[in-house]
């Protein structure tokens, strides 16, 4: 957890490439706010940060994923078993081909 004081690293894209390192926390405004987000200042910035665009060496940022949709879930299990379907067919085409060649598979 941040605290006032700490040093860290800006990541201008949540969950991306370190922006600008060595910043110190001036303070920090929980949510609820007038922002819809936990904030803080920093130096070398002019106004408030997302806490989420904010990393230090003792936590480092770990990329933002949403969770999968319950479409998008289905949609990723179908292309699970598309690509086994696919890999069978290839299995399939190769010992065919295998034994018309007189060949081990």
């Amino acid at each position: 957890m941040l605290k006032t004081d700490d040093i860290v690293n800006y990541h201008s894209i949540i969950g991306g490439e370190i922006t600008s390192t060595d910043h110190v926390i001036k303070s920090i405004c929980l949510a609820p706010n007038n922002f819809g987000c936990d904030v803080a200042w920093i130096t070398g910035k002019s106004g408030c940060v997302c806490l989420t665009a904010l990393s230090n060496d003792k936590h480092p940022m770990r990329p933002y994923r949403a969770p999968l949709t319950r479409s998008q879930k289905r949609y990723q299990d179908y292309l699970d078993v598309a690509d086994c379907y696919e890999d069978f067919k290839h299995y399939l085409v190769r010992t065919a081909y295998a034994k018309r060649m007189g060949l081990r598979a």
